[in-house]
């Protein structure tokens, strides 16, 4: 069950799969292959979550934390590593932060409304 706008958010799978499908058919026109993911929901000290493929993975892994400050928190955190995932996924290529990643953060703030001061690192 999704929390008020103003509390601390607590991730559910359920919920989270539900925004992934909202923001790739919106955001991303139902480009991303949602199926060849692995979602980890965890833990994390020092980031809000991530999109890492490493050597010999089948499928990327998207993973997020399991408590935000808020949702909104917690849904530009999830845009923003969808965003690597699509580097992985559409684009071919290593994840990054730059001139790739600027771009479609500025495109996919317009489309699923959302500032973008918070889809950059």
């Amino acid at each position: 069950m999704m929390n008020s706008m103003s509390e601390t958010y607590r991730v559910s799978l359920a919920d989270l799969r539900i925004l992934m499908n909202t923001i790739n058919r919106i955001g991303f026109d139902g480009d991303l292959d949602l199926n060849k993911l692995r979602i980890v929901v965890e833990d994390m000290d020092t980031e809000l979550g991530y999109c890492i493929k490493e050597e010999g993975d089948a499928f990327p892994v998207l993973g997020v934390c399991h408590t935000y400050k808020d949702y909104s928190e917690f849904r530009s955190t999830l845009a923003h590593e969808m965003i690597h995932l699509y580097q992985y996924q559409i684009l071919n290529m290593e994840p990054n932060h730059k001139k790739h990643f600027i771009e479609f953060a500025e495109e996919l703030s317009v489309k699923i409304k959302i500032p973008l001061s918070d889809l950059l690192p």
